[in-house]
């Protein structure tokens, strides 16, 4: 993942992206709450290149903004001895919500 720390519009749909030089056994990206709650979950699409893509639209539930999730993918790779090793990488981000501003009196 580019950047550490990102902030997004609720609503938006976002692209996230793993680079590997080998294949995983298994990879997947999960979007979660400050409190642990799992917002969304969702299996990577390969594409060319080494290059894997889970995109995920964060729903307006929060109530409170901002509001900070993490999106964390987890991959599954065999080792060289024929082992199977746990991959986590994870970023913070922020998600606001930017209201429209009123109407000017006529």
């Amino acid at each position: 993942m580019a950047s550490r720390f990102r902030q997004v519009e609720v609503t938006d749909t976002l692209q996230f992206t793993w680079i590997g030089s080998s294949s995983p056994a298994s990879l997947s990206l999960t979007i979660r709450t400050a409190s642990d709650t799992v917002v969304g979950s969702v299996a990577a699409v390969q594409s060319a290149g080494g290059n894997w893509y889970a995109f995920v639209t964060i729903n307006d539930s929060f109530g409170n903004y901002p509001a900070y999730l993490m999106a964390e993918w987890t991959a599954t790779a065999s080792t060289h001895a024929g082992n199977s090793t746990r991959l986590v990488s994870r970023m913070v981000f922020e998600v606001i919500n930017t209201e429209a501003l009123a109407q000017g009196r006529s």
